[in-house]
């Protein structure tokens, strides 16, 4: 007998719901109740948890103001050591009054740090801030470890990082009762890593006692606060505190290994019975400062028939609802089934048209039971419509248009993604053959620039005006830019170079709005953005353009460049030129790369033009010395036969001449110096009168061994600068001769070259 859905459901939901009540009871009695001791101690972590963060934000408060002021203290040496300690003082002072809960504030600076030549490793000044009865704020200075650092001090020291200090009864207190819980809150003051000092704060822990009797998940719970030594910080119980939890619980502290993973940041859990056979459960969480070396652990324990007892309320209620589901799911079993028959015959219909690939006849169900089967309905109404939608995209991609997004069903649709891929793909393709083409086009018009720059350069071979004229009109034409200008270095003249050698540039030519533009400017190389770019020899390409540079009329009035183009023309390693551009649209990279590419060309156009206008202007000079050569020929043979006679004439006289001057040197003292005044010939008579050798006088200056009254070497150089200036000069002086000071009478007579210079200097000197 073949069964229909409807009876199928029947019988076997009917069948299978019996069995299932049955094992239902067992596994609830016990599921549950391991649920609820889950959910519970979950509920112990949690409240653990929260309580701990709030000691935790404490305590990083005021880790975090002792950190602030050490790294605000760590750059003292580079003041002396009277400014920073005022300095710091007033901030401890500004902290201390903003934190009315600290006890007090003190600061320790060790005085290796800024003492000099103290060579201990140990020794240290520190000052303490604290609050009296009546508000007032008080300071202290205390020198200490003068004999060596104590504990915990010392340990704090060698590890150089900010801690929390062992809790401790305050035994020092000058405005409390003494014996109050406190920890200390310490930061170390480092130079270069190096530790210098610390500023602490020191924290009553009253406060925490407050968080701890707060925090109660269940009736009879209690929290505790311990240190990461064990010591008991908050507890309920005002005679535990203090007390190392080993002392209290020294089984459960030596199996559970509690000492050792407080100090880990380890989470603790475990159950112990105290002496009266109760049993607790014990949850400690750790509370951890960013930072900070120490951890603490917070924990709250709850005796066990607390948490059990909960669980088993919570069971009973439980099967309570287990029964009454079972009666009412006899009762909707029939519904149930009738509800699920009628959607799924409407949907195996429509599935089957779908299998047919008939896509237009498919309707709506209208299935609205809010369950699985009005899920299952209006997911195949989604994949008819999918489908359609599908068909239509494919369609349109057929036709061309790629513009509409293909609609996914899910992310998982396959089909709709392997239509986006293939839709995608094609897309890919049509902008990478438009980009193509714009790549062909942007080359074809750098191309097409480059080759009318080419002809203009053959058509201004010889003129170099012209060739920059015609480059800048051209170019600026071509880029649609608003103008351009032309740089050429001064070759020769006095202001080729500035006076630290620099070559100097001067504005050529300039174009701008469809004419040329008569200027006048010259730039030295690394000044402003034309100088800069003849000196790194790279393009400049400046979006930024600055407020004072010069403005472009436009329209009503003048405007600035939205960007400007510097191009460098080296040829061979030498900078012929520099172009500017200016304009008020953007440049594209394509145009940016026509103008690079295109200077090589440009740079090379006008190195040649200029060395072709060299050789020209070498050729016409060369032409005019010829004929200058030639005429001066004819008459240099005239004169040589001229000089020839003279020359005769001249040699009788020279010797004439040389033996006057022989007999002169026979009965005169007689020195000869070159143009600098120095020796460089002598006569025997001077030698002999002055008793030195030729050796010691050669070389000497005119006025070493003569005396005028009143002369020092700057009127003795005068009179040098006047012999040299074409007359004889008579000198009268005090000289030694024979072994004694004698007046004598100097004359210095300047022999000429034959071109008007002088070429040396005689000195005729006798006795007065």
């Amino acid at each position: 007998m073949k069964l229909r859905l409807r009876q199928k459901i029947l019988l076997l939901v009917l069948s299978v719901t019996l069995v299932i009540y049955a094992l239902s009871i067992v596994f609830i009695a016990s599921s549950d109740r391991n649920v609820m001791l889950t959910d519970s101690r979950e509920k112990v972590r949690l409240y653990a948890s929260k309580a701990a963060g709030v000691v935790q934000t404490r305590m990083a408060r005021y880790a975090g103001l002792t950190e602030g002021l050490a790294q605000a203290f760590s750059d003292y040496y580079k003041r002396p050591p009277a400014e920073w300690q005022a300095e710091y003082l007033s901030m401890l002072h500004s902290v201390f009054i903003a934190s009315p809960e600290i006890s007090s504030l003190w600061d320790s600076w060790e005085y290796y740090a800024y003492v000099p030549n103290y060579k201990k490793s140990y020794g240290r000044l520190a000052r303490q801030l604290w609050r009296e009865r009546d508000g007032s704020v008080q300071v202290a200075y205390r020198e200490l470890s003068l004999m060596g650092d104590p504990q915990p001090y010392k340990a704090f020291k060698e590890e150089n990082r900010s801690d929390f200090w062992e809790p401790y009864r305050d035994e020092m207190s000058n405005n409390r009762q003494k014996g109050v819980l406190m920890t200390t809150v310490a930061s170390p003051i480092r130079r270069d890593g190096r530790y210098v000092g610390v500023v602490a704060c020191d924290v009553e822990l009253a406060w925490f006692k407050q968080t701890v009797n707060s925090v109660k998940p269940f009736v009879e719970s209690e929290a505790f606060l311990v240190s990461s030594t064990g010591l008991i910080i908050a507890h309920p119980c005002d005679s535990l505190l203090c007390r190392n939890i080993e002392d209290i619980l020294p089984e459960v502290a030596q199996n559970e290994g509690i000492t050792r993973k407080i100090p880990q940041g380890d989470e603790l859990s475990f159950i112990h019975v105290d002496q009266a056979g109760m049993s607790y459960f014990v949850y400690m969480v750790p509370v951890k400062v960013e930072g900070i070396r120490s951890k603490w652990s917070l924990g709250v324990q709850v005796p066990l028939h607390v948490i059990t007892e909960s669980a088993d309320g919570s069971i009973r209620l439980s099967l309570m609802a287990l029964l009454l589901s079972v009666v009412l799911l006899v009762g909707l079993l029939v519904a149930i089934a009738n509800g699920i028959t009628r959607p799924v015959r409407r949907v195996t219909e429509l599935l089957n048209l779908l299998g047919q690939g008939d896509l237009e006849r498919g309707e709506e169900l209208h299935v609205t039971s809010g369950d699985e089967l009005e899920e299952m309905a209006r997911s195949a109404e989604v994949l008819m419509q999918g489908l359609r939608a599908k068909s239509e995209s494919a369609q349109r991609i057929g036709a061309g248009d790629l513009r509409k997004d293909i609609p996914l069903l899910s992310e998982n649709d396959t089909l709709g993604h392997s239509l986006q891929l293939m839709q995608e793909n094609l897309r890919r393709a049509a902008e990478e053959e438009k980009l193509r083409r714009e790549e062909m086009l942007q080359r074809t018009w750098i191309n097409n620039g480059i080759g009318e720059v080419s002809k203009i350069i053959r058509d201004c071979t010889g003129h170099l005006d012209a060739l920059c004229e015609g480059l800048l009109r051209y170019v600026v034409r071509y880029l649609e830019a608003d103008q351009g200008a032309m740089y050429l270095p001064i070759e020769e003249g006095a202001d080729a170079r500035t006076a630290d050698g620099r070559r100097r540039y001067r504005l050529t030519s300039a174009f701008a709005w469809g004419r040329r533009r008569y200027l006048t400017s010259e730039v030295a190389e690394g000044e402003g953005f034309v100088g800069a770019c003849a000196m790194e020899r790279q393009a400049l390409y400046i979006t930024d353009v600055p407020k004072d540079y010069s403005t472009i009329p436009a329209g009503v009035g003048d405007a600035l460049p939205r960007c400007l183009m510097f191009i460098p023309y080296v040829h061979e390693g030498s900078v012929v030129g520099v172009a500017e551009f200016a304009s008020f649209k953007m440049l594209q990279r394509f145009e940016l790369d026509f103008l690079e590419q295109m200077a090589p060309m440009v740079a090379a156009g006008i190195f040649s033009v200029r060395v072709e206008g060299q050789t020209r202007a070498l050729l016409l000079r060369s032409q005019e010395q010829t004929e200058l050569l030639r005429s001066q020929e004819e008459e240099l043979r005239q004169n040589l036969e001229e000089l020839q006679a003279v020359q005769e004439d001249a040699s009788q006289q020279k010797e004439a001449m040389e033996n006057y001057v022989s007999a002169i040197k026979d009965v005169m003292n007689y020195a000869e110096y070159d143009v600098q005044g120095k020796v460089v010939a002598i006569g025997d008579q001077h030698l002999f009168a002055t008793g030195r050798t030729r050796d010691q006088e050669l070389g000497s200056f005119f006025y070493q061994g003569i005396k005028v009254e009143g002369w020092g070497v700057p009127e003795f150089e005068a009179f040098w600068n006047s012999v040299l200036k074409g007359k004889g000069s008579w000198l009268r002086a005090e000289a030694e001769a024979f072994g004694q000071r004698v007046q004598v009478w100097e004359v210095y007579i300047p022999i000429r070259r034959s071109n008007g210079t002088v070429e040396r200097v005689v000195k005729f000197s006798h006795a007065v």
